[in-house]
């Protein structure tokens, strides 16, 4: 998805977020099977 960043927190969970300005916003909370 362009412009959305994603990290993996832990086991399946990965949050993604995107930058407005210089700030930080979530998106989603995913958990991937």
């Amino acid at each position: 998805l362009r412009g959305q960043w994603s990290v993996w927190v832990n086991g399946n969970w990965r949050l993604v977020f995107a930058f407005r300005d210089e700030d930080a916003e979530l998106v989603d909370y995913r958990d991937y099977h």
